[in-house]
């Protein structure tokens, strides 16, 4: 998980943000932020919601984590970088899951 620091209010999961170039997003979300929340709260096969989609990155952390996934955007051409990231995540789950079973 992300670097975790005590304090007196609770646990604090740090991340750098905005390092991703590939991610065509203004407010771009890190991939192992999403990760590390949908591990901490949920079980594979569980669906989890992401009411606010933009690039996708929440869907392609639940393709790697074999979780399902629901997304809404209102903006089709995020919509549509949403659904090219989440689709290729998925098919590359399949591939290594398939590459594990042979091994």
């Amino acid at each position: 998980m992300g670097k975790i620091i005590n304090s007196k209010i609770g646990n604090v999961w740090q991340y750098p943000v905005g390092t991703d170039r590939t991610v065509k997003h203004p407010a771009k979300f890190p991939l192992k932020l999403a990760t590390d929340h949908i591990l901490s709260w949920s079980n594979p096969g569980d669906t989890v919601l992401d009411p606010f989609l933009g690039s996708g990155t929440t869907g392609v952390a639940a393709a790697n984590t074999r979780r399902r996934f629901i997304g809404i955007e209102m903006d089709p051409d995020y919509f549509a970088i949403a659904q090219a990231r989440i689709q290729k995540a998925q098919a590359d789950a399949i591939t290594n899951r398939m590459r594990e079973a042979t091994r």
